[in-house]
């Protein structure tokens, strides 16, 4: 009986993930396109402050400071790699 459960529930979640693929997958990728988007630009504000070019305020500049240090390991990551230019010409738009 227990052999039975579990076949199903690998069933069940076979077919979860199929239909999340097929309706959801591209919903997801491009969502996250845009959250890199969005998180670059914070980044490239911060980090222009850092430099000293004057983007926006110092102080709130520093108040967002803590919740972006986490992501500039990714983003300096994403940005330092190499890829080829036919890799991101689909992103384009």
């Amino acid at each position: 009986m227990a052999a039975i459960v579990e076949r199903l529930r690998r069933v069940f979640q076979q077919a979860h993930d199929f239909v999340w693929g097929l309706f959801v997958f591209e919903l997801y990728k491009s969502t996250l396109a845009e959250r890199h988007k969005y998180q670059d630009a914070m980044n490239l504000i911060i980090l222009g402050e850092m430099i000293g070019v004057p983007l926006m305020n110092s102080t709130i500049t520093l108040r967002i400071l803590p919740y972006v240090l986490g992501d500039l390991a990714d983003w300096k990551h994403r940005h330092l790699a190499e890829y080829e230019v036919l890799e991101r010409a689909p992103e384009w738009h």
